[in-house]
């Protein structure tokens, strides 16, 4: 510091002296600033990295979900089907013998 500042005698002294530590000052915030910008974008990219694996984990559970939903929708069709056929079936029964299709619907007692 002493070599910069005996570079300036005279009125100039304390102004280069003053301008010396706002040049250190400066380097040393530029400095700090620049570290924790680095450290700022390595946390950045670490936090999307992991959000990009858990929208692959997600979009996989997602996929995976919907072939589980479309099997069991089957079944609920595949279910409804037989039990409508098996209704119709007991409909068709009662048409055949007389009786009312109410009678098959709600039993024989009504609601």
């Amino acid at each position: 510091m002493k070599f910069i500042t005996g570079l300036f005698s005279g009125p100039y002294a304390m102004l280069a002296k003053l301008g010396t530590i706002a040049l250190i000052n400066a380097v040393l915030i530029g400095a700090l600033l620049w570290w924790g910008h680095t450290k700022y974008q390595a946390g950045v990219r670490d936090t999307d990295a992991k959000w990009e694996l858990a929208s692959k984990k997600l979009k996989e559970q997602a996929v995976a979900a919907a072939g589980r939903a479309d099997v069991r929708a089957g079944q609920r069709v595949e279910a409804f089907t037989a039990a409508q056929a098996a209704e119709k079936e007991k409909l068709d029964e009662a048409e055949r013998s007389g009786g009312s299709g109410f009678d098959v619907l709600f039993g024989p007692g009504g609601l």
